[in-house]
């Protein structure tokens, strides 16, 4: 009886009826307690002892000297860290994994049920982690001072220098908490404890970069990063509770109007994130799926999210912000919008819309000429391709109007009225395709072809995923729309001077209407093309339009663009060029082909619009450049080593282009510049393979992603790469503030997430060494800030390899206006370059706080970096 007792399971007692008499052994079925009583009654028709058998194995294993493996126990429940990780976990409190790490083990939240799923409010997370021994150099002039730990940092003394090299300096007494220098950003001294290794990195990149070391579970399961449409928003933008124009609007309005009040938090800044982040640690195959697509849902369309719209109207005051202000101020538009008109734009609403949508009120005329007004001076900063002094001159179609008004509330930081912007766009976008399928002639109408170039030039950066999709794919009914026109290619202009028309006023007003019509319609290809090449660098796809296409001449100089009546165009005619007849004939192509035409530009055309233009026919090659490097690197053979050269001189020229811009084209704009520097960047880098590194399509993607990369990054191309992506982050710094809204931004974001794959390369590369050798500390490293000046040493960096490149960072808001006030840190600490990028987004926006009245995209992309930068 006592070798039958030893053969009972320990197992957990399940919940049952039925219990043996004699070991108190409870079974759910009858039969199950029958068999067990046979089995203690030695009752059993077919009998195995499994006991003997068992201890044989063990005496075969003790006699060849093996020895006894057990197999690991399941975990009931792993502990927050390694649910959040997707990391195995144990049944220890603490778990090895966090005892390990260093990490507090913490006991896992109980899931939220789904009935409360949706009003869930998103909170930005703290970082999890942080390097505990994370060295930050802060910069005083050209020297630096290096800092013990990462969470004080020592104000050094000044001292002089010169090239921008970074010295060791012993730290003063005067300290101050990296919590402090960096709200929101760098975690407390609990968080830093968990890090004891300098080089370690997120659990995801250690079973892609590091499978063979010690430690590494290869059945691990990381959590993987997330991409940028991961955060787009959607299913949360409804207007049930609030109105188009807002509760608010008018008196939201009138914040931006008036240069004395502050913007306040409206409270709706979370609710609009709520369903793409809200679930972040609930998502156990982020990147199974190519998340850059918008999976469209049953019954959604343009007006399915709002319930109702009443619209409300209040004085506004006249006084005009100074962010506002000198655009109109220099611009004087002259008219205003007519009751008429706005009634026109009321109509086209509430037809539109229909019964999906509550109309209860709607602004009035002064208060949408307004916005019209701040949209038309918004876009007069860059290409200017609508005209303003003719503005009010010619009958104008409603949907042109209401998409103006779009495009002014979208350039309102306060967030209700920047909604009311998106809204009336989808009211636009639809209305459009209303009145072509009522009438095709409007597929050549200036007009429609402008309002249509209007609303996808808000929806495409809007940061609503649906919208971006949608108005990404409409690009190609307006690019086949010019291209039919002809208004691609030069035979579709002519000739328009002063002088071709009789000596009276009427005529000369006839005749500048008519030229402002031809070059609206130039300025309008350029602008489409620029937007298109725009959308697809960021989307790392090929162009709809081509650069050898356009033919069609440059716009006019922006004065004769910009002469308000057709007697001040004609003086500035005569002023610039006499009385002879000087057109513009260089085109888009002709610049592509013989770049040096625009090292001393003629005044007969806009030499912005012909940069710009310039620049982004480079980048469009750039992708060519990149597409044929990787039909290269698929050819096994070595009979295309022609081929391969080839591509080493193509990428040589077009790199020798770029550099060879003269920086007066650029002092203008800083938007131009990151361009500039991004195009460089792109030149270098495989973008599909940092994103599939990174994640974006899973772990084993990545698997494949990692041994070019490591190669790359070990290449004079990488620190080319880095070198501009640090200049990037420079010329962001520029940018005015509450600028940073469109494809700027997702330059940012591609470069953060450059110099975050090349650090942790760098840091994975830095393990591989301290496996087998120990870590040596170096006296007199040469630091390169590559955010900074060019200089000898960044010119050594990236030639010989020279120096260890970092980055800088405001120790206070605004800091970088002040050397004395900038930290450094190497980018072999990958956790904070998101860090910096994520602070660069936020010093734009001055008085924002980071959960409330940033726009949609800036958003949700610091949101991304937060997440990318927090992996544990």
């Amino acid at each position: 009886m006592s070798d039958q007792k030893s053969r009972r399971s320990p197992r957990v007692k399940p919940s049952g009826s039925h219990r043996c008499p004699q070991c108190d052994k409870v079974y759910e079925r009858p039969d199950h307690l029958a068999r067990h009583l046979d089995s203690l009654d030695d009752g059993r028709s077919q009998r195995a002892d499994v006991l003997q058998r068992h201890q044989v194995v063990h005496e075969k294993n003790t006699a060849e000297g093996k020895t006894l493996k057990r197999q690991k126990e399941r975990a009931i429940q792993a502990c927050e860290p390694c649910a959040t990780a997707k990391l195995s976990c144990d049944n220890e409190r603490p778990c090895n994994r966090c005892k390990s790490k260093g990490t507090e083990c913490i006991a896992k939240r109980p899931r939220p049920s789904m009935r409360n799923k949706d009003r869930a409010v998103y909170t930005p997370v703290s970082p999890q982690s942080w390097y505990q021994d994370e060295s930050i150099y802060v910069c005083s002039g050209s020297i630096a001072t290096p800092i013990s730990r990462s969470d004080e940092i020592s104000m050094p003394q000044e001292t002089a220098g010169a090239h921008g090299i970074y010295t060791p300096i012993p730290p003063t007494k005067s300290t101050t908490q990296l919590d402090q220098l960096l709200p929101n950003h760098y975690p407390n001294q609990t968080d830093l404890a968990g890090y004891q290794n300098m080089n370690s990195f997120p659990a995801f990149f250690e079973q892609i970069m590091l499978p063979d070391l010690p430690g590494v579970n290869e059945t691990q399961d990381p959590q993987q990063p997330r991409d940028v449409f991961d955060f787009m928003q959607d299913a949360d933008f409804t207007f049930s509770d609030i109105d188009l124009f807002g509760n608010n609007f008018i008196p939201d309005l009138d914040m931006i109007l008036d240069p004395q009040v502050h913007i306040q938090d409206d409270g709706s800044g979370p609710d609009l994130i709520v369903d793409s982040v809200g679930s972040a640690r609930l998502r156990v195959e982020a990147f199974q799926r190519s998340l850059w697509l918008w999976i469209p849902e049953k019954n959604q369309n343009a007006f399915s999210e709002e319930g109702r719209i009443p619209l409300r109207d209040t004085d506004m005051t006249t006084a005009i912000s100074s962010s506002h202000r000198t655009p109109l101020d220099n611009l004087k538009i002259q008219g205003k919008l007519t009751n008429r008109a706005r009634d026109d734009m009321f109509q086209l609403v509430v037809r539109t819309a229909g019964s999906r949508l509550l109309v209860s009120a709607f602004p009035a005329a002064e208060h949408l000429d307004t916005l019209i007004k701040i949209g038309i001076a918004k876009k007069t900063e860059t290409d200017s391709w609508i005209h303003p002094y003719t503005l009010y001159n010619q009958d104008l179609r409603p949907e042109l109007l209401t998409a103006m008004v779009a495009a002014g509330c979208v350039c309102c930081r306060t967030p209700s009225i920047n909604k009311t912007g998106i809204i009336l766009q989808e009211i636009v976008r639809v209305s459009l395709a209303q009145l072509v399928e009522y009438d095709n002639s409007v597929l050549r109408d200036l007009q429609y072809l402008q309002a249509s170039m209007m609303w996808l030039d808000i929806g495409v950066f809007c940061g609503y995923k649906r919208k971006m999709q949608i108005a990404e794919s409409y690009l190609q009914p307006l690019c086949t729309a010019l291209r039919r026109a002809g208004t691609f290619d030069c035979s579709a202009y002519s000739a328009i001077t002063p002088f071709s028309c009789l000596d009276n006023e009427e005529s000369l007003e006839d005749i500048w209407h008519t030229w402002v019509k031809q070059e609206s319609l130039k300025r309008l290809v350029y602008h489409l093309f620029e937007h298109d090449i725009q959308v697809a660098t960021a989307m790392n796809r090929p162009a709809i339009t081509c650069y050898a296409e356009l033919t069609l001449p440059f716009p006019a100089h922006r004065d004769l663009w910009l002469a308000p009546t057709a007697t001040a165009w004609k003086n500035v005619y005569i002023e610039m060029y006499g009385r002879h007849i000087r057109t513009s004939e260089l085109s888009l192509r002709d610049v592509l082909a013989d770049p040096s035409l625009l090292n001393h530009p003629p005044s007969d055309f806009d030499a912005g619009i012909a940069t710009l233009a310039l620049l982004h026919g480079l980048a469009s090659q750039v992708w060519e450049f990149r597409q044929q490097v990787l039909l290269s690197r698929c050819c096994l053979s070595g009979s295309r080593a022609m081929n391969r050269l080839w591509l080493q001189s193509r990428q040589d020229d077009i790199y020798s282009i770029l550099q060879g811009f003269q920086g007066d084209l650029f002092s203008a704009s800083a938007v131009a510049t990151l361009l500039k520097e991004f195009t460089m960047m792109y030149l270098h880098i495989d973008v599909d393979a940092i994103q599939r590194f990174a994640g974006k399509l899973g772990e084993l993607d990545a698997k494949r992603a990692y041994p070019g990369l490591r190669d790359w990054s070990q290449t004079k191309e990488a620190r080319i790469a880095i070198w501009h992506a640090g200049q990037v982050f420079r010329t962001a710094r520029l940018v005015p503030p509450y600028q940073l809204r469109g494809f700027d931004c997702l330059a940012i974001y591609h470069a953060a997430l450059t110099l975050w794959v090349y650090g942790l390369l760098q840091c994975g590369e830095n393990r591989h060494v301290e496996v087998n050798t120990p870590v040596t500390v170096v006296d007199g490293a040469i630091f390169v800030c590559i955010d900074g000046p060019e200089c000898q040493l960044t010119k050594a960096f990236v030639a010989r390899n020279i120096g260890q490149p970092g980055l800088t960072f405001d120790t206070i808001p605004g800091g970088h206006d002040s050397a004395s006030h900038q930290g450094f840190c190497e980018l072999s600490k990958p956790r904070s370059i998101m860090v910096i990028a994520r602070q660069i987004f936020e010093s734009n926006y001055p008085g924002a706080s980071p959960a409330n009245n940033l726009p949609p995209l800036v958003s949700n992309l610091r949101d991304l970096m937060q997440d990318l930068g927090d992996l544990p």
